[in-house]
């Protein structure tokens, strides 16, 4: 057993012991309210939403150790690191110290909704039925989409 899984095994010990139902999702931990979409890459969403079919690799990633960064701060997505953290969730914006752990969440950018999916900044919905998003004025399919 490797030192993370071991980890991982305290973890939900520990969670089931306060009575809070993590859902595992490969190296990580879902989120109540949030089901794991890819356990190869760690990724939990909210249900019903759509998520990457990347196969991650097996990998132990090692925290940064360029000083530097931790004096003006490390980009993680929307927010900065500073003061000796790290970023572990780029797509939310999280930091931790290092070692500590995180949820893996996949977080998307505020926006218009359009269906099941969010309109990137600076895009419209231009049909709500298939999801479609498009620059303010600009061309868009007018088919109905319906669901399975």
């Amino acid at each position: 057993m490797t030192a993370f899984s071991l980890t991982r095994v305290l973890l939900l010990a520990v969670l089931a012991t306060a009575g809070v139902n993590a859902n595992p999702c490969g190296k990580t931990l879902c989120d109540i309210g949030l089901t794991c979409c890819n356990s190869s890459c760690g990724i939990c969403v909210k249900p019903g939403m759509k998520c990457t079919t990347h196969i991650c690799p097996d990998s132990n990633f090692a925290p940064r150790e360029e000083e530097d960064d931790h004096e003006q701060g490390v980009e993680c997505g929307p927010a900065t690191c500073k003061g000796g953290t790290e970023c572990c969730n780029e797509s939310c914006g999280y930091c931790v110290e290092p070692g500590k752990g995180c949820t893996q969440e996949l977080c998307l950018p505020a926006g218009e909704p359009c269906g099941d999916k969010v309109c990137a900044k600076g895009l419209v919905c231009c049909n709500e039925s298939c999801g479609l998003c498009a620059p303010p004025n600009g061309g868009c399919t007018q088919q109905l989409c319906i669901k399975e």
